[in-house]
């Protein structure tokens, strides 16, 4: 039976749904032989209607513009078809959930027939909502909805925000060129706050919306996970700096069933020579959001500062990069706490991007393992 990762359970409604004949429920359009299914619908639409309202009180926060858009999509025929078989596997065979993509007001009716029947078979369960097969349906359609708009992005994070009494602001960030503008927004809600920047003004005023919202609770918290939102700044300054893409370095080799973390303290501390530990510098920085349970963010940029600096033969001009590390302040172990969050910035000045990069993640790691160490002690004297 096809199922939908992270949905309620539909077990109740199932079981419900299983003692309704599929001639009852089959709409004329889809082979019925009578109009009894359609006419079920009517009733089905309006009962189905009112449980879905109650599973969005469950389920999503007050907000009028997330439970209008929710509801919309949880009670609309396309939904309805693309789940056809997920909702009535017993009486939509490979045939019908065929036909009922292509006809689906049809596939609705089919949906809110069945609704009716189960409504019709379980009077008794009107004065136990929480057994109720209906309800069942529809915290599952809500739950389902829910996550496909958040998973595609769709919601309008500022709008809802400012739906809550929020505020988004957005400012041109200075040194950078014209054809690569960087903007950075700043989204506020009572106490609450979040920056992000971004190429328009609209793309960093939704991640920082998006990002405050997740961190409230109005949103899935994955949503910024789905996207990479940068919440640090460069400094303003005279030349372009122009931010790096460190996705491309994420991933590690395991050895003997080791963790994450175990991977990068054997990886930073296993006395290579200098010249390798400087090559693999950027990749271990990089990796230590998935492997330091401290690190929330790495944020690298680089530029051509104009300056020089001396080397064996001749000055040649200098690159300089800059990293950002947002540090989460409170954790325990692997589970992270609540508390604000901290940014700490390192610079170094190479004689190119790569060995400007190099350098500067040296001093990352180095302040890295100083922190470990720290953690390491504390937790010590803790448990004398």
């Amino acid at each position: 039976m096809p199922s939908i990762k992270g949905a309620t359970d539909l077990r109740l409604w199932h079981e419900a749904v299983a003692m309704v004949p599929r001639d009852q429920i089959v709409p004329i359009g889809l082979g019925g032989q009578t109009n009894e299914a359609n006419l079920a619908a009517f009733f089905g639409d309006k009962i189905l209607g009112v449980h879905v309202v109650r599973a969005q009180s469950d389920q999503c926060s007050l907000n009028l513009g997330l439970l209008t858009t929710v509801y919309g999509l949880a009670v609309s025929n396309d939904f309805f078809a693309e789940h056809l078989r997920v909702i009535l596997p017993l009486q939509v065979d490979e045939a019908l959930g065929s036909l009922a993509t292509r006809q689906k007001h049809d596939a609705g009716s089919m949906v809110e027939a069945a609704v009716a029947a189960v409504d019709k078979l379980h009077q008794d369960a009107k004065d136990k909502p929480t057994n109720s097969p209906i309800l069942n349906l529809a915290r599952w359609l809500v739950t389902v909805a829910r996550t496909r708009l958040e998973s595609d992005y769709n919601i309008n994070a500022k709008g809802l925000l400012l739906e809550q009494g929020g505020r988004v602001d957005a400012t041109l960030l200075p040194g950078f060129p014209d054809h690569a503008p960087q903007f950075c927004a700043v989204a506020t809600l009572g106490d609450s706050r979040c920056e992000a920047t971004g190429s328009n003004i609209k793309d960093s005023q939704q991640d920082a919306a998006r990002m405050l919202l997740a961190n409230l609770g109005i949103l899935s918290s994955e949503i910024t996970a789905r996207k990479r939102i940068s919440a640090t700044i460069p400094p303003t300054s005279t030349h372009a700096w122009m931010p790096y893409n460190t996705q491309k370095f994420l991933g590690a080799k395991l050895k003997n069933d080791e963790s994450l973390y175990e991977w990068w303290l054997r990886k930073t501390t296993d006395g290579c020579t200098i010249s390798k530990a400087k090559k693999d510098a950027f990749h271990r920085m990089t990796m230590s959001v998935v492997c330091l349970p401290f690190v929330a963010q790495v944020d690298t940029w680089c530029s051509d500062t104009h300056t020089h600096v001396n080397t064996s033969s001749a000055e040649v001009p200098a690159v300089e990069a800059l990293v950002a590390v947002k540090l989460r302040l409170r954790h325990d172990g692997d589970s992270l706490l609540p508390g604000p969050l901290h940014v700490e910035t390192f610079t170094a000045s190479g004689t190119s991007n790569t060995n400007a990069r190099a350098l500067v993640a040296l001093k990352v790691n180095a302040f890295f393992l100083d922190r470990l160490a720290t953690e390491n002690n504390q937790l010590l004297n803790n448990t004398l």
